[in-house]
């Protein structure tokens, strides 16, 4: 019966040129690649290959660390240190026959949109990045020069100091009601509102409040007027819900 080639025999044998974990790396990686260790092979343990081969046993630690990283080797508690059953290089040459192909395919057609997805998209607000400087007389820019950017990272790191597992949590969907009490109170006593928090929504923009509304108390059809010129946005908010636009000039 033909004898079965070992590990050891896939090995140079020791001499005092080759004592590194590269070295050894690259011999175990080659006789994986070359087929010479089966996919599910098991290899010796780390002390009897370091003393066949006369060399310290961190170095072939280190080899199967390296091995087992790259995805050629596996390591369990109890089945040893065995041959990975895919190598990583299949894996590779797949993903690379992949992205060939997909760079010689026809670009891939853009997804029907919706009416309301076609409208939404025609949105003057493109995504594009902004300038870097301001652009003056822009209505909806306050002058971000003069926001206290130290003292409100001072107090955000002082209150996240203080969080705990109820603040990575879901929370309410109105927004935080501490906020929605602030503002209240503001409401009241800048424009002379009687407003509760609880009256208080808290949303991500001008864009989002103008979609709720329109969606809210606007059906697909129905008339809106709206002064022109105006805030582009908007009318791109009025128009994506289906609602006419009515311009109304503006005196001068």
């Amino acid at each position: 019966m033909p004898r079965q080639t070992s590990t050891y025999d896939l090995l140079m044998a020791p001499s005092a040129e080759r004592q590194g974990a590269a070295d050894l790396y690259a011999q175990l990686r080659g006789a994986i690649l070359a087929g010479q260790l089966a996919p599910g092979a098991r290899l010796p343990a780390s002390r009897v290959l370091a003393a066949s081969q006369g060399v310290a046993r961190g170095t072939v630690v280190a080899a199967y660390e390296q091995l087992i990283a790259e995805g050629y080797l596996q390591s369990r508690v109890g089945s040893g240190t065995r041959v990975s059953a895919v190598l990583p290089d299949s894996l590779l040459a797949v993903a690379q026959a992949r992205r060939s192909a997909a760079a010689h395919s026809p670009p891939a057609a853009a997804p029907a949109l919706s009416q309301r997805g076609a409208l939404l998209a025609r949105s003057p607000f493109g995504a594009f990045p902004l300038p870097a400087a301001g652009v003056p007389f822009a209505a909806h820019v306050p002058a971000l020069q003069e926001f206290p950017v130290r003292l409100w990272a001072t107090l955000a790191a002082r209150q996240a100091r203080a969080l705990g597992p109820s603040a990575m949590a879901d929370g309410d969907a109105m927004g935080h009601l501490p906020l929605r009490q602030a503002i209240a109170e503001y409401l009241g006593g800048t424009r002379g509102l009687a407003c509760r928090a609880e009256q208080v929504l808290v949303l991500a923009s001008v864009q989002q409040a103008v979609d709720l509304v329109a969606r809210l108390l606007l059906d697909a059809g129905d008339a809106a007027w709206c002064e022109d010129p105006g805030y582009a946005g908007t009318q791109a908010a009025l128009r994506a819900a289906g609602v006419r636009v009515c311009p109304v000039p503006v005196d001068d």
